[in-house]
Parts: structure tokens; sequence; C-alpha cells
């Protein structure tokens, strides 16, 4: 780390570190340190939501997707699959559709959309819409049908 880094440098280096390093407890008082510096920075607060995610908070996750800045920005796969760990199937499954429907959407983001509705739709015991997602999935967007890192668990 350079000397003359900045604080707020020297916190998102510190953050980086625990993310490497798969210290998500470590890296939710990184990301403190950084929003103490700089108020509602977005990075940090995506970061401390996927920390959360990583530690199965989900509720604290939830609650920072849903409230400014975060509210407005596209964190819809995560809000989903939030949702989804806390049992609420219905509200995960809108979640996902509305972004599948969005024209906005990024190519790279169907895939885990599309997955994770799977995953939603056979919770739900629709087995037929279940098939029909993964068909759309594999034919699509080419994801492999056999893949050794499963996205959700």
């Amino acid at each position: 780390m350079a000397s003359d880094a900045t604080p707020l440098e020297q916190a998102f280096d510190k953050l980086n570190t625990c993310i490497k390093n798969q210290q998500h407890k470590k890296a939710l008082k990184a990301c403190d340190e950084i929003l103490a510096l700089a108020p509602g920075d977005e990075d940090a607060l995506r970061c401390k939501v996927v920390a959360h995610m990583q530690l199965s908070e989900y509720k604290e996750a939830l609650v920072l997707i849903n409230k400014p800045p975060l509210a407005g920005l596209d964190l819809g796969f995560e809000k989903a699959y939030c949702l989804y760990r806390l049992g609420q199937i219905d509200e995960a499954l809108s979640v996902v559709s509305s972004q599948l429907r969005s024209p906005q959407l990024a190519p790279e983001a169907a895939p885990p959309l599309l997955q994770l509705q799977a995953q939603l739709q056979y919770r739900r015991g629709r087995t037929r819409d279940c098939i029909n997602t993964y068909d759309t999935l594999f034919q699509q967007h080419k994801v492999p049908r056999h893949s050794t890192n499963p996205t959700f668990s």
C-alpha cells in the first residue's frame, strides 16, 4: 500500500484484500470504514450487500437493497435471491420475472436470473415451467447442462 494513499484509498485496499481472502465479516467492517469516510458510496454498499449474503444474513442484505441509494440501482438478482432464501418465493419470482422483462437487462445478467427462476418454479411445484426455463437457458444462453459451479443452493 502506498504511503501517499488517502484514508479512503486505504479503506478500499483493505476491502479488496478482505474480498480476495473471502473474509466477509472483515469486509463488512471495511465497508463501514469506507461509508464513514464517504457516506452513500455505492460500491461499498454493494460490497456490503454481497458480504451479508455470503454470511447468510439475507434480511440485512435486503434492508440495504431496499433503501437509498441502492433502491434505485439494478440489484434484482440479489434482491430475488435474498427473498428466495427468506422463503418469500412468490415475491422472488415476481422480482425475477420483472428483471427478465426489462429492456435494460444486460445479456450476461440473464443466465443467473433464469437459473434462479427455474429454482423458484421448482419450489412452487411448477415443474413444467422449470423445465421450460432450463430449456431457454440452455438453448438461448449456451449454458452447459452440467455445471460444476452452481450459482446458488
